[in-house]
């Protein structure tokens, strides 16, 4: 600790070999566990370096896919222009985030990548490309290591706090490790940001005002979103020149903006040329997103701004996100930072002193979360954290900082700062190993006599493609809108190279028809048929989401089957393969007050109450409804009679069957619920009506067996209710 605190050169020296390393070693974990082409449009920002390769130059705006300033490919076209590379573009997963609440590792994948569809040299290109991109994500941290030794006053442990904080943001080592010009943006973000603090410490020299500007030329040549430094450093240059008067100023302002045009301006000379309509601030549009249809109401508005603030923390991209807590504890954390900055604003009051680096680190975030805002504004798809990387990242990290350094007496006031990084760190570290890494992971692949516990046995085979060793359904027992996991073991017979093969699992009611149904491809979009090892049994775990409006007090099957493909056992053919079922309880918690109160028992089973009615519209009908509840849990499927006796004690008419029409069986009932059972009883004779006398209870099936009816009004192992002629009408 004795040895961070020395403020030497070499320390500070040491200090930065370290954390490029570190990041070196971070970054290149993300790139090795990420499949090709799941980065950030990966896909595109590749396809854009191959054309430079192939075409030995740069192509025409219209056949780029990504119209991007062209640093960033110019430099990985350098880097792989020896390696014989194709424009293959991986085709889309149809099946990525069925929904953001399954696990992280189901179908998080945007691509449908095969490793047999990639030639060598585009494996290669890739592995260099995205690598150079994790070599420019360190050298941003070093940068922002300097940058916060130049608010901090040369404090070593809290520079390393910022650096560390940036590089744990979870879309900080994902953006870097990528094919993605944002990889660069960043770095030269966190540049022009070193670079303008140097200058309000030491001034800025007509040399500098050069080198500034050929600097925020190369921003601009990297990402138009780093134009938001332009304002700021013409402004800082203008203020460094007061001194030297009106001549110093326009010679220092001319030479920034030649070297900012010096860099730039033939970018926009050349599409000028090459596509007219792209010369005007109004035909721009190509600069930006996707538009809003409609301009949304300011709800809409307020929650997209809020997704990209909170997006700069609590997910990896598009589709890996941290658990929901996440995105709370990071507005928390943010709140603490700006309860520490009004703490230090009050405590030295609000001066505007433009030569404190910390007014112009607060500056370039103000800047930042305005052209943040204004993507929000004019695109739907502008509320990503990650658009404020590029330019803010560095300024963000210090603000907070910053922020929570002040919530402590002076000295020492880095113990708890270096504790809420570390924490951070480790967090990230965490979701690293544990969200994101398997979120892209294969599944795992087992002998076929090493099946998990808990499989029911299917044996069932689609084909000459696959067999299906087993399967299993849980929870037994949902609700609506919850979701059902099945687990299906397959063991491949041979790889599909032209097609792909689809899972698809339904949820069925009890005549079969489809309640929900879920499609993915094998190993939850992991592993790819192409890629297959036949004889290797792998397991998928396939999340079903119940729909809000299933039915309850119902029992559901589940059936799975290979898209286009019969299942067949023995040589029968199964349409559909039942792998399992689960129930949905009912919701009834109590008698209904119209209900006539009973206390007798079929057996276990309690008959809280009943209901007798006869519909107007229909006179000849009698409905029945009982009230059961399960003392215990029944452990047989037992069947309901309810028959109806003429005054001489003979049987008129009967309704026997499951309970709850069919769907509800006792064997799913759980101890203490209340299950409504419904009977209809058709009745010709009016006599019977009058004076006819019903009995209910259960027997076990199929033997007719009853169970023994305790408890007033019983009788022959029944339970009798209210004459008929008594019921309400």
């Amino acid at each position: 600790m004795g040895l961070l605190l020395n403020h030497s050169p070499r320390v500070e020296h040491w200090i930065a070999v370290a954390l490029f390393t570190l990041q070196l070693v971070w970054g290149y974990a993300f790139t090795s566990v990420t499949p090709p082409f799941e980065g950030p449009d990966e896909g595109l920002h590749y396809h854009h370096i191959v054309l430079i390769v192939q075409n030995k130059g740069l192509p025409s705006p219209e056949a780029v896919p990504i119209r991007h300033p062209p640093l960033y490919y110019v430099l990985s076209a350098f880097l792989i222009a020896d390696l014989p590379v194709s424009d293959y573009q991986a085709p889309a997963n149809p099946f990525a985030v069925y929904d953001n609440s399954t696990p992280a590792f189901d179908n998080r994948n945007i691509t449908a990548f095969t490793q047999a569809d990639l030639q060598a040299g585009d494996v290669l290109a890739l592995k260099r490309v995205r690598l150079l991109s994790v070599l420019f994500g360190a050298t941003a941290v070093v940068f922002v290591f300097f940058s916060a030794r130049l608010v901090f006053r040369d404090d070593n442990l809290l520079s390393m706090a910022v650096a560390i904080l940036v590089s744990s943001f979870p879309p900080f080592s994902w953006i870097t490790s990528m094919v993605n010009n944002d990889s660069l943006a960043i770095l030269m973000g966190s540049v022009l940001t070193w670079a303008s603090l140097r200058g309000v410490n030491l001034g800025t020299s007509r040399k500098g005002a050069l080198l500034l500007g050929i600097l925020a030329g190369l921003g601009m040549m990297t990402k138009f979103s780093l134009w938001l430094f332009m304002p700021a450093l013409l402004v800082l240059i203008l203020l460094n020149s007061l001194r030297t008067g009106l001549k110093g100023i326009i010679m220092s302002s001319s030479l920034f903006i030649g070297g900012l045009l010096s860099v730039s301006a033939w970018w926009f000379v050349r599409n000028g040329l090459l596509m007219p309509q792209l010369a005007g601030p109004e035909q721009l549009r190509w600069l930006g997103p996707i538009r809003w249809q409609a301009r949304p109401p300011s709800s809409t508005l307020l929650s997209v701004a809020l997704n990209q603030l909170t997006g700069v923390w609590d997910r990896y991209g598009y589709q890996v996100e941290l658990p929901a807590y996440a995105e709370w504890v990071g507005i928390a954390l943010v709140l603490i930072a700006v309860a520490g900055l009004l703490v230090r604003v009050r405590r030295d009051g609000l001066r505007m002193d433009w030569r404190k680096p910390a007014f112009w680190v607060a500056i370039i975030a103000i800047l930042n979360l305005s052209s943040g805002l204004y993507a929000v504004w004019i695109s739907r798809d502008g509320g990503q954290g990650r658009f404020l990387y590029p330019a803010g990242v560095t300024s963000f990290a210090i603000l907070l900082v910053l922020g929570w350094s002040q919530l402590q007496p002076l000295h020492p006031r880095q113990p708890h700062v270096l504790n809420i990084v570390g924490a951070i760190a480790s967090l990230s570290f965490l979701s690293f190993m544990c969200i994101y890494r398997p979120a892209y992971a294969p599944p795992r692949l087992y002998r076929p006599e090493q099946l998990p516990s808990g499989m029911e046995p299917i044996n069932a085979s689609f084909g000459d493609v696959a067999v299906l060793l087993g399967a299993s359904v849980r929870p037994i027992r949902a609700a609506p809108g919850d979701s059902v996991v099945v687990t299906a073991c397959w063991q491949p017979l041979r790889q599909e190279q032209d097609a792909q093969i689809v899972e698809q699992v339904e949820i069925l009611d009890n005549d079969l028809s489809v309640v929900a149904s879920r499609f993915t491809l094998p190993g939850l979009g992991r592993y790819s048929s192409a890629d297959w090892r036949p004889g290797q049994v792998f397991c998928d775990e396939i999340s079903v989401r119940i729909p809000p409006q299933a039915a309850a007090q119902n029992q559901y099957r589940v059936a799975i089957q290979l898209a286009g493909l019969r299942a067949e056992r023995g040589g029968k053919t199964l349409d559909p393969l039942i792998v399992g079922s689960f129930s949905i309880p009912p919701r009834i918690t109590s008698l209904p007050r119209q209900a006539i109160p009973c206390e007798a028992r079929s057996g276990d089973i309690a008959l809280l109450g009943y209901t007798v009615t006869r519909p107007p519209s229909s006179p000849s009908t009698v409905q029945v409804g009982l009230y059961w509840r399960a003392l215990v849990t029944p452990s047989a499927s037992y069947h309901v009679f309810v028959h109806l006796l003429d005054s001489s004690g003979d049987l008129i008419t009967q309704s026997d069957g499951i309970p709850g029409n069919g769907r509800y069986p006792t064997s799913l009932w759980g101890n203490g619920e209340i299950i409504e059972d419904r009977h209809d009883l058709t009745v010709s004779d009016a006599a019977a009506l009058r004076t006819g006398q019903l009995l209910v209870g259960m027997y076990e099936y199929p033997s007719g067996q009853r169970l023994p009816a305790t408890g007033e009004q019983t009788q022959d192992n029944a339970i009798r209710l209210s004459p008929l002629g008594q019921a309400p009408s």
